[in-house]
């Protein structure tokens, strides 16, 4: 038989400390970004192949700065959540020439 041992934890280090997870939401197309920068982690590099495409999150520490870096499919519909530091951060987004949306973020810690 199959066993799936460390499906739980592969479930956490996607969801909660990258912090990808699909919206399944009826026809909407979704993804949820929500990274947990509350930890003694320098950086994270992490993606999930959803039914929609592959979607990849990266995040580096870098003195008082977070460089955060999102990759969805084009048409993706994307919620990105960074908690309390949604105020402090510079966003940039780009459309790239096969058929993806870079999100690149600037958080100031």
């Amino acid at each position: 038989s199959n066993h799936a041992m460390f499906s739980s934890y592969s479930y956490w280090l996607i969801a909660e400390l990258v912090g990808i997870s699909e919206q399944l939401d009826g026809e909407k197309h979704a993804v949820r970004i929500c990274p947990d920068f509350d930890n003694d982690l320098d950086f994270i590099n992490g993606s999930l192949l959803t039914k929609y495409g592959l979607v990849k999150v990266s995040w580096e520490k870098q003195d008082e700065t977070i460089n955060l870096e999102i990759i969805t499919p084009l048409d993706l519909e994307v919620d990105i959540n960074l908690k309390d530091y949604d105020a402090k951060s510079e966003e940039k987004k780009e459309n790239l020439a096969n058929n993806q949306t870079r999100y690149t973020y600037i958080i100031h810690q």
